[in-house]
């Protein structure tokens, strides 16, 4: 089985609908929130890749986000 490493930054911004297509691709996920406290592994054995999420800043909000 599959399993992804996804690194997510915010809380209101989740794996989404590219979470349900990996899943649905047969994948696992193993979502960790560093934000909220929860660790990353050491490395990346056991999972076969590594995915960070964005946050909900986009490329037009340098003024509200500077």
């Amino acid at each position: 089985m599959t399993t992804l490493l996804v690194v997510q930054h915010e809380d209101e911004c989740p794996p989404g609908m590219l979470g349900r297509w990996w899943v649905e691709d047969g994948a696992t996920l193993d979502v960790r929130r560093p934000y909220a406290g929860e660790p990353l592994p050491p490395d990346l054995s056991g999972h076969a890749g590594l995915v960070v999420l964005g946050g909900h800043m986009g490329a037009d909000d340098d003024a509200d986000h500077a």
